[in-house]
């Protein structure tokens, strides 16, 4: 797999994806929160994560916030 992101198509391919990934997943995560009324306080490290480590922050996201809060805020 290193070998493949030495060439200059994979690479460009990889970080379009990841981005692609990271920015899709991030913006989800903020509509979310905003439906359910979370603090934002929750929400920024699940998306910094997510555009540091994408499924790490998408799975904090989901323990955290989708757990603490199923049906939004009581």
């Amino acid at each position: 797999m290193l070998r493949q992101f030495q060439k200059p198509w994979f690479m460009l391919a990889g970080w379009v994806h990841y981005l692609a990934f990271d920015l899709w997943i991030g913006a989800w995560i903020g509509r979310d929160a905003a439906a359910r009324d979370c603090p934002r306080l929750l929400v920024v490290p699940c998306q910094v994560l997510t555009l540091l480590l994408g499924p790490v922050g998408l799975l904090l996201y989901v323990a955290l916030v989708r757990r603490a809060l199923p049906s939004g805020r009581p």
